[in-house]
């Protein structure tokens, strides 16, 4: 083997601009194809950092009667979904609303860094089925107005804040938020690789911004306005998304017909939550895929094309090593036997010889 890679690296330093060629094409495409694959496997083939990822779905609202296709969920509508349905086993919310909810500033040192963040119910970490490996999360005690200032933080946000210290809990942070400054009490560490949603380094309690739904009272009239939920589902087992859609349109259709008036979303479109994340970009990622795997391929055929040009061009030392029955370039030949007999050994070693022998042939 070290005689074969010996004579190898000869014939590659014998022709070095051959040798950057190859180089350079068979790079282009396994550099090209390698990119676009940890793309694909974290989007498609990678399953989400959450317990049992495939049960997990988003809902949204739609209107058809007032023109929407496509809309975040009714705060009431919201509570009657959770009081009635028979389809979810839990169902979470954060606010849709864009700067105010997801942009915090991170006092430190004198300093103030923007850090993505996110308001969210008690419930939110238990829908997702996600454990802190270091103190708690909040307790539905804690779904109240301005309750105490307390924060969970991400993994990544411990180990770069704090150092990865295991005596985090409890220590504050300060953040401004768009009400004010304030210290804010670490009250849990969040596991590696769980920042849902959108890279999210802090979870503050939900109350601080706006307290939770409240149960529907059919005795009052309601108006179905306040469209500013995404919403979350964990579906029972078993239940599949065109199940979960039939039954909680049912819901909605029923509240719509008590209140003709209101502005409730009378169907409702179930989606996983990874075809939620991913989206078009799915569909896109196959295709790139499949191009750059074409790139790799055609990268692959011209070097075979180079390698077969460069074996033309010795011609007449092939033939002279064919007539003598001998090739000199290695010892692994039997010098009675010819080229189309070798042993696979010589064949790695000689190519241009066992190519040139099947082409005359």
């Amino acid at each position: 083997m070290w005689q074969d890679l010996r004579f190898g690296l000869r014939m590659l330093r014998k022709s070095p601009g051959f040798t950057a060629v190859a180089v350079l094409t068979l790079a282009l495409g396994i550099g090209a194809t390698t990119a676009i694959f940890s793309v694909f496997k974290a989007v498609v083939l990678q399953p989400l950092p959450f317990h049992e990822p495939d049960r997990l779905v988003v809902l949204w609202e739609r209107g058809p009667k007032h023109g929407s296709e496509r809309d975040a969920v009714n705060r009431q509508l919201y509570a009657y979904w959770k009081e009635q349905n028979n389809v979810c086993s839990d169902m979470t919310y954060i606010w849709n609303f864009s700067y105010m909810t997801r942009k915090f500033r991170l006092v430190e040192n004198g300093t103030m860094e923007t850090i993505q963040g996110r308001y969210v119910p008690s419930d939110f970490f238990r829908v997702f089925g996600v454990e802190p490996i270091l103190g708690r999360t909040f307790v539905p005690e804690e779904d109240v107005r301005d309750p105490d200032p307390m924060v969970v933080i991400s993994h990544h946000f411990w180990q770069l804040s704090f150092g990865g210290d295991s005596d985090v809990i409890g220590k504050t942070i300060t953040l401004q938020n768009h009400k004010e400054r304030r210290p804010y009490r670490v009250i849990g560490v969040m596991p590696r690789g769980f920042e849902f949603p959108s890279s999210c380094q802090i979870w503050l309690p939900g109350g601080v911004f706006r307290p939770p739904p409240k149960p529907v009272d059919l005795g009052r009239k309601l108006d179905g306005k306040g469209h500013d939920l995404l919403v979350f589902a964990r579906l029972k087992p078993g239940v599949t998304a065109e199940q979960a859609s039939a039954d909680l349109s049912t819901i909605s259709a029923r509240l719509v017909e008590r209140f003709p008036d209101a502005w409730f979303g009378s169907e409702v479109d179930v989606i996983p939550l990874s075809d939620e994340i991913s989206g078009d970009l799915k569909t896109a990622l196959w295709i790139l895929t499949g191009a750059v795997a074409a790139v790799l391929l055609i990268a692959c055929a011209n070097v075979a094309n180079l390698l077969l040009a460069r074996a033309a061009t010795r011609e007449r030392e092939i033939a002279l090593r064919t007539a003598r029955g001998v090739d000199e370039s290695c010892g692994n030949c039997s010098p009675r036997a010819r080229c189309w007999q070798r042993s696979a050994v010589c064949w790695a070693s000689c190519w241009p010889c066992g190519v040139w022998t099947l082409w005359r042939r």
